[in-house]
């Protein structure tokens, strides 16, 4: 009974924030349009908090996922143009994959903090970026491409990745050992579990998300742009919340589901205060609030995960 009343909260929050908002802002906020809107959002921005999420539960935080999705919509972008739509597909997941697991054999062999090569590959995908832009302010994909970023087709690639994550993590060897390895690294190695070879394929999952995410992306907003002074991290900050909410209620649901669900409530939140006028930099405050408190709950509820 406990466990059902606990997991009702992310339900919970996310009707309560809405009825709020709603009842500030009854014209602006929560039409039909904007509804539609969010969870097309939600849905897509999910695509890539899956690949994160394995990763965060291997125990490695991975900032390079933010301008992977950006180097992969203009690679994607770019082959498009000669190959058409085969161009678009295989440019995104094959860059995804790559630039992942190039960070993956950095992070994995290194013995460095994560962040810090992090931050250094950050540097140099971002220039990269420049120079795939070619001097224009921005790639704009044809719009003959456009049906991967529009419903019903973001839709149900977003919905594929959901349902295909839920299942790595509930009913694979995989999932377990990633959820072992949230647990405790050092006890799950000393189990026998390869450490470096179950993060290596988080790493590839990840990347494949990536690509995926930057497939849907570029074709959702028709265009992207060169990055620069790790502004591409901040394209993360809504999974990586995602991923905390995922992590603190993962004992009570399937952490996908959570994912989504604390992914939806981010969403709900941020455009409520969008709807009421709130400016940029106090919106930033909540977030950063927010993301504080979820990761405090996340490392709470960690410490009493066991893992059979």
């Amino acid at each position: 009974m406990r466990k059902k009343a606990t997991a009702c909260i992310p339900i919970i929050a996310i009707v309560l924030a809405f009825g709020v908002f709603k009842a500030l802002q009854p014209a602006r906020f929560g039409t039909i349009n904007g509804i539609q809107i969010l969870f097309q959002q939600t849905l897509m921005e999910t695509i890539l908090a899956c690949g994160m999420y394995f990763l965060l539960e291997t125990g490695i935080f991975d900032m390079t996922l933010g301008v992977n999705v950006l180097v992969s919509s203009l690679v994607g972008c770019r082959l498009s143009e000669i190959w058409g739509i085969p161009g678009l597909l295989v440019g995104c997941t094959l860059t995804g994959l790559a630039i992942s697991a190039i960070s993956g054999q950095l992070m994995t062999r290194i013995k460095v903090n994560p962040m810090i090569i992090s931050v250094g590959l950050i540097i140099i995908y971002e220039a990269l970026t420049n120079m795939l832009v070619g001097g224009a302010l921005a790639l704009r994909i044809d719009n003959r491409f456009r049906i991967f970023g529009v419903a019903p087709v973001n839709i149900l690639i977003s919905v594929a990745v959901i349902l295909i994550s839920a299942g790595i993590s509930s009913y694979t060897k995989f999932g377990l050992y990633v959820n072992a390895m949230a647990s405790n690294l050092a006890v799950a190695q000393n189990m026998g579990i390869s450490v470096r070879k179950y993060q290596t394929i988080a790493f590839v999952y990840a990347g494949l998300c990536a690509g995926l995410m930057g497939i849907v992306n570029i074709c959702y907003t028709t265009s992207a742009s060169a990055a620069s002074g790790l502004s591409s991290t901040a394209t993360i900050f809504t999974p990586l919340m995602a991923c905390m909410f995922a992590s603190a209620f993962k004992k009570h649901m399937n952490p996908i589901l959570a994912l989504f669900l604390g992914g939806l409530c981010m969403n709900v939140i941020e455009t409520g205060l969008l709807s009421n006028g709130l400016e940029s930099s106090l919106q930033n405050i909540v977030v950063g609030i927010m993301l504080l408190v979820l990761v405090r709950f996340s490392k709470k509820t960690s410490r009493y995960d066991v893992s059979k």
